[in-house]
């Protein structure tokens, strides 16, 4: 499993964000907290509820962070400009790799399942990447789009394979950037993070950040349950996602998910996906338990692009 080592110079290192940038990369990160002023009140919650606007990061998701600094630690391992990179991904993921090889000047080729949004494959062209569908249905029966995702490398000469699973770089990112914003924002004084779960990756770094340097604070993971359609960008935590320093993972209803979405747009202004209205009905659920004046904070993991 994948681990995160403690740093105690990394609240030390927090800037705030700048007015202006060499790229659009380094307008990734630092995101705002927005407080919910209208909704908790029908849930007769006496705590203060912040959503954390990850659809303000440079390419409109959480997902980021992470794909920016696994192409940095790409550039640390080998990768060069002579190489293409190829990537099994999909969703705010893809375009998070493809932006960072966009601006970076590599060439990108992102493999994904037959069944992905077209909105999100417009948006991977733009940014100059190669979109190879794998038709695993048709095709390949008996393997996963990730062994696809091999085969293409294997057939590209000199390509870097982006293993987003296997880097450890996906929860750092969250370790070092997302959890130390969120606890420089409150002055540390924070109760209750609700994370979305994809792979499980910012659950792994919010949480072990809070393990070491938030004493008393419980991090939670949404996921789907069992209902159909199941919410775009939410899963369950992979194999490689080491959660233990989570306190609890909730689940979260599709119909759920998006009639909080629309309640958020339509009465807050939070033009989140819905992903991130399963993680703030969670957090509302959870928060009955807090005490007046806690604070809670939940990850808006993307904005309404995609859907």
């Amino acid at each position: 499993m994948c681990s995160v080592e403690s740093n105690d110079a990394v609240q030390e290192e927090f800037k705030p964000r700048g007015k202006w940038f060499n790229n659009i990369l380094e307008a990734n990160g630092n995101t705002p907290l927005s407080k919910l002023n209208k909704i908790p009140l029908d849930y007769s919650l006496k705590c203060n509820v912040y959503v954390k606007l990850e659809y303000l990061n440079s390419g409109g998701s959480m997902e980021d962070r992470a794909a920016i600094r696994m192409v940095e630690v790409a550039e640390q391992n080998g990768l060069t400009k002579d190489r293409p990179v190829v990537a099994p991904a999909s969703g705010n993921v893809a375009v998070g790799i493809a932006l960072a090889c966009a601006v970076k000047g590599y060439r990108c080729v992102i493999v994904s399942p037959s069944k992905s949004g077209h909105d999100v494959e417009d948006v991977l062209v733009a940014l100059g990447a190669e979109v190879v569908l794998a038709n695993l249905e048709a095709h390949h029966k008996g393997i996963t789009y990730y062994d696809f995702a091999k085969i293409v490398a294997q057939g590209i000469k000199n390509s870097y394979f982006l293993d987003e699973e296997a880097s450890l770089a996906n929860s750092l990112a969250h370790y070092e950037s997302t959890a130390v914003e969120i606890a420089t924002a409150l002055n540390n004084k924070v109760d209750l993070i609700v994370v979305p779960v994809r792979t499980g990756a910012a659950l792994q770094g919010i949480s072990k950040y809070a393990e070491q340097h938030l004493p008393g604070t419980k991090v939670y993971g949404v996921c789907n349950d069992d209902s159909f359609p199941p919410v775009p960008e939410l899963g369950h935590a992979s194999a490689a996602a080491d959660i233990s320093s989570a306190s609890g993972i909730e689940e979260v209803s599709s119909k759920d998910a998006f009639l909080m979405a629309r309640r958020l747009i339509k009465e807050e202004g939070v033009m989140v996906g819905p992903s991130s209205g399963a993680a703030v009905f969670a957090a509302f659920k959870l928060a009955e338990r807090l005490p007046e004046g806690s604070n809670v904070v939940v990850l808006g993991a993307d904005g309404i692009r995609n859907y």
